[in-house]
């Protein structure tokens, strides 16, 4: 009988934590944590190695500027509210011409592994005055470019548009 009781007391014990949680925000923390091999572990149904592979196309009304390096990144982009967190990335250098409007640049991202659970876009950053950061005159993609999960496949173009 002494057990009958522990066993419900831990149950409403645990319920109450859960509901506990839910209130207080914690429920997408403890799904965050759940979604998230710990370091050095290989992810849950893990895909790959895969190359991802495309274009990233520079705007027709693209205003004149100096060349510059693209930085092309595969990005975790599961989580709402949250940071896309860097899955692999490449640098294509700077050619030594400035872009033209419409022309398209390929690149080639390899990933050794993903986490066929997650939702991943590639992003693209031309950072023309070499700041290492988004400001005025750079170019960057602003639209969701999927890959590897939720019918994303491993080709993508990628455009570019002009920061204000």
């Amino acid at each position: 009988m002494m057990d009958a009781a522990n066993g419900l007391v831990m149950q409403r014990r645990c319920v109450l934590a859960a509901v506990a949680a839910v209130l207080m925000g914690g429920r997408l923390e403890v799904m965050a944590t759940l979604a998230t091999p710990p370091a050095g572990e290989p992810p849950v149904n893990a895909g790959g190695p895969v190359v991802v592979t495309g274009d990233v196309i520079f705007p027709i009304d693209l205003p004149a500027g100096p060349a510059a390096p693209i930085v092309v990144s595969v990005e975790d982009v599961s989580r709402a509210d949250a940071p896309a967190v860097t899955l692999a990335s490449a640098v294509v250098p700077a050619s030594a011409t400035p872009p033209v409007p419409g022309e398209r640049v390929p690149f080639s991202i390899p990933i050794s592994a993903y986490d066929a659970r997650m939702t991943y876009s590639v992003r693209a950053h031309v950072d023309r005055d070499g700041d290492g950061r988004v400001s005025s005159g750079d170019l960057i993609s602003t639209t969701h470019n999927p890959v590897l999960t939720r019918g994303g496949g491993t080709v993508v173009d990628v455009p570019l548009s002009v920061v204000g």
